[in-house]
C-alpha cells in the first residue's frame, strides 16, 4: 500500500488546474494509488518507443522533453515543470511513448503505474473522459506555442517561454536552465538568447548566470511575452 503524500506534494498537484478539476473522491483514490518516485540530473523517466507505464506528474524538480527527428536528432521541445501531469497519451493511444523523458535535475514525480491505472479506472470511469481532455487541453497548448513560435519575434518568443518554465512558486521566479536549452525551444541561436538576456538584464528584467534565469520583474517580463510596448 503505498504511503499517503505528503501535503507539500498534495498542494503541488492542486496547482494543476485539471487536476483540481477532478471529482474529490477520484482524487482521493488517485492519490492514495499512486507512489513517489525519486529521479537524479539525467535519469531518464521514459524513452521514445516504450511501453505505457503509467501516468507521472511532476511533484518538484524539473524534466527536459525530447522528440526524436526521423534522422535521429533529439530536439528539446519542453520543460516540464512541478504540477505537471504527462504519460497519458501513450496509455489513451494504445501506442509506444511518443517523446523521452529526463530529469534535468533531482526531481520526485507522483508515479500511477499501469495496474493502479486500471484500478482505478474501473471504479471511476469518468477518469478515462477526464484524461482525453487533459489531452486535448495540451493539444491546444502545443497549437498555440506552434503559432506563437511563427508569429512573434525572437524577444517575445523567450520572454514567454521563460514565463512558461519559470518556478513562480519562489522568490524571485527562476527558470533552471542553460542558454542553449532555451535557445533550443525557441528555435533560435544561443548568441540570440545572450544578447535577449543581457538586454533584460539592464532593465533589471532578469538575471542569468550558471544554468538558472531568475525573474525580477514578472509583470514586464508577461508584456514583453505579449508583444506590447515597452
Amino acid at each position: 500500500m503505498p504511503k499517503p503524500l505528503p501535503s507539500p506534494a498534495v498542494r503541488t498537484l492542486e496547482r494543476n488546474d485539471w487536476f483540481a478539476g477532478l471529482p474529490a473522491a477520484l482524487k482521493a483514490d488517485l492519490l492514495a494509488s499512486a507512489e513517489v518516485r525519486h529521479t537524479g540530473t539525467g535519469e531518464w523517466i521514459y524513452g521514445t518507443g516504450d511501453a505505457p507505464r503509467g501516468v507521472f506528474a511532476l511533484l518538484s524538480g524539473a524534466a527536459l522533453v525530447y522528440v526524436a527527428l526521423p534522422r535521429g536528432d533529439d530536439v528539446l521541445v519542453n520543460v516540464a515543470v512541478p504540477g505537471l501531469v504527462f504519460g497519458h497519451a501513450a496509455r489513451l493511444g494504445r501506442g509506444p511513448r511518443l517523446a523521452t523523458v529526463v530529469s534535468a535535475r533531482p526531481s520526485a514525480l507522483l508515479h500511477l503505474p499501469e495496474a493502479a491505472l486500471e484500478r482505478v479506472g474501473r471504479a471511476h470511469p469518468e477518469l478515462w473522459e477526464a484524461l482525453t481532455q487533459l489531452l486535448y487541453e495540451q493539444y491546444g497548448q502545443l497549437l498555440t506555442q506552434f503559432a506563437w513560435h511563427l508569429a512573434q519575434p525572437a524577444r517575445a518568443r523567450i520572454a514567454g517561454r521563460l514565463l512558461q518554465i519559470a518556478d513562480v512558486e519562489r522568490t524571485p521566479a527562476a527558470a533552471t536552465l542553460s542558454q542553449a536549452q532555451l535557445a533550443e525551444l525557441v528555435g533560435v541561436t544561443r548568441k540570440t538568447v545572450n544578447g535577449v538576456l543581457s538586454e533584460l538584464a539592464r532593465a533589471g528584467i532578469v538575471s542569468s548566470g550558471h544554468g538558472r534565469v531568475e525573474i525580477l520583474d514578472l509583470d514586464a517580463l508577461g508584456r514583453l511575452a505579449r508583444g506590447e510596448p515597452d
